[in-house]
């Protein structure tokens, strides 16, 4: 027991003396140095890893806007076409009530007599001229 405890002892003194030594080796400068020269290798890492994720976020950012520029282009041409073929439509059928509208206006035409029209034309003339000469009697009245 006694000659592991002197072992114990002589280790451990052996140690304690070599990491005094050692770290009267490292002198306050080069600890410096050291760490000056760790630091700029980490920073260039990290510079490095950042500009790599930013950049790959740049493209994802990007890939994403030409994927829905492409949506909503695609989606407004289809309302553009949907409203076009409606308006298309509703024209054609508005054409189609028309020329019905038109087709039984030249039958009442046709059927239309047109032999009293002057007669009637004259009596609007006359009734005309009447209430002109009434409203100037009322006119005078007054």
């Amino acid at each position: 027991m006694k000659k592991r405890a002197i072992g114990f002892i002589l280790i451990f003194s052996v140690l304690l003396g070599s990491s005094t030594i050692y770290a009267s080796g490292i002198p306050e400068a080069s600890f410096s140095k050291w760490y000056g020269h760790a630091f700029k290798k980490e920073s260039e890492i990290f510079k490095e890893v950042t500009i790599s994720g930013l950049k790959e976020i740049g493209r994802e950012v990007n890939n994403f806007l030409q994927e829905t520029k492409e949506n909503v282009t695609s989606s407004i041409t289809f309302f553009v076409n949907e409203e076009i073929d409606k308006t298309n439509s509703r024209l054609a059928e508005q054409e189609k009530s028309i020329q019905e509208e038109l087709q039984a206006s030249v039958v009442d035409l046709e059927n239309a007599n047109f032999d009293n029209y002057p007669d009637e034309q004259k009596m609007k003339e006359e009734i005309n001229a009447e209430v002109e000469v009434i409203l100037e009697d009322l006119l005078n009245e007054l």
